[in-house]
C-alpha cells in the first residue's frame, strides 16, 4: 500500500508492481478509479489522480490464462488506494 494514504486535490500518484508469475499466456492487468467513477485502464508508473476530488484505487489481476493449461486467472484486488481531502 502508498506510503501516504491521504492526499491533497491536484496531487499526482503513481503506482509500480511486481509482475506476476506462472500460468500459461497470463498477463497482469491494471485498472484505475478516480473518485469511483468507471475503471479505465492503467499503465504501472503513469501519474493519475490530479482530477480526483475524494478517492483513487488501482486494481489488478492476472488474466488470459489459457483455458485448460492448469491455471485460471483472479478477480481485481485493490494494490493501492488514496483518499483525497480538498485543497486547505
Amino acid at each position: 500500500m502508498p506510503a501516504l494514504s491521504t492526499i491533497c486535490a491536484g496531487t499526482k500518484v503513481w503506482a509500480m508492481f511486481n509482475y506476476g508469475s506462472g500460468g500459461v499466456d497470463c498477463t497482469d492487468d491494471y485498472i484505475v478509479s478516480i473518485d469511483g467513477g468507471t475503471p479505465t485502464a492503467y499503465d504501472p508508473f503513469s501519474e493519475v489522480g490530479t482530477s480526483a476530488t475524494s478517492s483513487i484505487v488501482i486494481q489488478g489481476r492476472r488474466s488470459g490464462c489459457t483455458p485448460g493449461a492448469g491455471c485460471t486467472g483472479t478477480s481485481y484486488v485493490t494494490l493501492a488506494s488514496w483518499n483525497v481531502n480538498a485543497q486547505p
